[in-house]
Formats: C-alpha cells, structure tokens, sequence
C-alpha cells in the first residue's frame, strides 16, 4: 500500500476508523488531515477496553501481547466495537461506521 496518505484512505469512506498495523515508527500519523482517525492497535484496545477506564501509562507494541488482548476485548465489546473488521488490508484495518 506503500505510505499512507489523505487520498488513498478517502477511497474507502464507509470506514469510520483505521487501525494501522506497521511498525511503531509507521504509526505515527497526523491524522487531522484524514476524513477518519487513524490509531494503532493500543489505542484501540484502550477504546474497548472495558476495565475501570483508566490508563496505566503502559503503551504495549509487542504484537504477541496486544492481539491477545484485542481479542478478548472484541468479544467483550458490542455493536461495531466488537466487530473488528480488516477493511482495505495492507498497512491498515478498519472499522465500518
């Protein structure tokens, strides 16, 4: 998909976040620019998260530890939060609106 820009995510307006699944370097996108936010995998988890809410300052990158996470969070989550789509592949996932 090459680097993400504005343009190429306008292509898919039905997807009202993009979750992007690169290295941590990768992930660090202005996305005021972007019709939708553009978050990396522990923002998400941190927006599913149904725990008491609060951030322990903790910011995982390991794969093998977050997708764990993120799944049991998607399970436990309702409505498109739950549904964790993989919307346009490549550098990111996203969920529908």
């Amino acid at each position: 998909m090459g680097k993400l820009n504005p343009a190429k995510l306008a292509n898919f307006p039905d997807i009202g976040m993009f979750v992007i699944l690169g290295s941590a370097r990768a992930s660090m996108v202005d996305s005021r620019d972007f019709l939708a936010p553009v978050i990396t995998p522990h923002e998400l988890l941190l927006a599913l998260s149904t725990a008491d809410g609060e951030w322990t300052g903790e910011y995982v990158l390991d794969f093998q530890k977050l997708l764990p996470k993120l799944a049991a969070a998607s399970r436990d989550g309702a409505g498109a939060a739950g549904e964790l789509g993989a919307g346009g592949g490549g550098a990111a996932g996203g969920l529908p609106r």
